[in-house]
């Protein structure tokens, strides 16, 4: 072998050959299974930051809760939602849940309306935070999907909305007309729409259409300028609106349906008074979509540092 090759070039053969015996090929995993990874890493366990930035973050939903309520504002704006998405995009969908669910009775438990407590209302910040959290994973896994999911919940969104006042319209017993989610009397077919009903439907249609020129504004503005920023508006404004749409929009008359039966002790059903609860359901959140918008997208700087921060600790000393 050393009167065919050199000493040299035998060394080289050797190396490339350790290479690839010892250093097998490796599949590149996508970055939103790798962000998924990470979120759900030590799901259970608080490093000391994270101890510290939930204290300071309960201790502002109380606060802010509490001016709310006292001042008769917590009807119109729900500090909850606002706060819920922020758990669940600084620490993640496991935590930010528990944080969520943990800040809101303590703020039922300051404003003296512990009696109040129900337990679907209390999944929904659960819910909000985890979902926050998918969210905010997937938003941030490619440019790609930054651009195309707000179209996707804009457009899901408007298919939704007009589904439900579309399809699930039936006649009650007393002639007049509602929205059911069950097999409510099926053998009467006639789905006319009442006029309060096409006119929620059509404020419906033309505030995610503005939503949808919003997106697309933020969008051609980001085309041209390549600035981040207007990407961290686009993440804001659109995860804001799946927050509202799925929440208040879609299951807010039926938990209020519930909770109504609950505490009141009635007997409401969904096919006659969902319409009725959702009208000012969906108005005040067209109201709350901007405001919430607005808070989080001067906050988010900050919020996006800590996250930032937090990928390189999640292997530090937790509890």
């Amino acid at each position: 072998m050393e009167g065919i090759y050199s000493s040299k070039e035998l060394k080289s053969v050797a190396t490339a050959t350790d290479w690839l015996i010892e250093k097998p090929v490796e599949k590149k995993e996508s970055k939103f299974i790798s962000n998924i990874k990470a979120l759900f890493e030590k799901p259970f366990r608080f490093t000391v930051m994270e101890l510290a930035i939930s204290g300071l973050v309960i201790s502002l939903f109380l606060v802010t809760s509490s001016i709310l309520y006292f001042v008769g504002l917590s009807k119109l704006i729900k500090a909850e939602i606002l706060f819920c998405i922020l758990y669940g995009i600084i620490l993640g969908p496991i935590k930010g849940a528990f944080l969520g669910v943990i800040a809101d009775v303590l703020a039922l438990l300051l404003t003296g309306r512990i009696g109040l407590w129900y337990w679907t209302y209390q999944l929904v910040p659960a819910i909000i935070a985890f979902l926050s959290a998918i969210y905010f994973a997937l938003f941030k896994s490619s440019v790609i999907a930054r651009l195309i999911i707000p179209f996707v919940v804009i457009i899901s969104a408007m298919a939704t909305m007009i589904y439900i006042y579309t399809q699930n319209i039936v006649k009650l017993e007393d002639g007049s007309t509602g929205i059911s989610f069950a097999n409510y009397e099926k053998k009467i077919k006639d789905k006319t729409i009442e006029y309060p009903y096409l006119l929620t439907l059509i404020g419906i249609i033309i505030y995610l259409s503005l939503s949808l020129v919003t997106v697309i504004t933020l969008v051609s503005f980001y085309l041209k300028s390549k600035n981040p920023k207007f990407l961290d508006y686009l993440l804001i404004f659109s995860i804001v609106t799946f927050i509202q749409v799925i929440y208040r929009w879609i299951f807010g008359p039926i938990l209020y349906i519930q909770y109504r039966n609950y505490i009141d002790n009635k007997n409401w059903g969904y096919a006659d008074k969902y319409v009725t609860f959702a009208i000012p359901i969906i108005v005040k959140s067209m109201v709350n979509i901007p405001i919430y918008t607005f808070v989080l997208s001067a906050i988010y700087p900050v919020v996006s540092l800590l996250c930032d921060k937090y990928v390189g600790e999640r292997k530090q000393v937790s509890y």
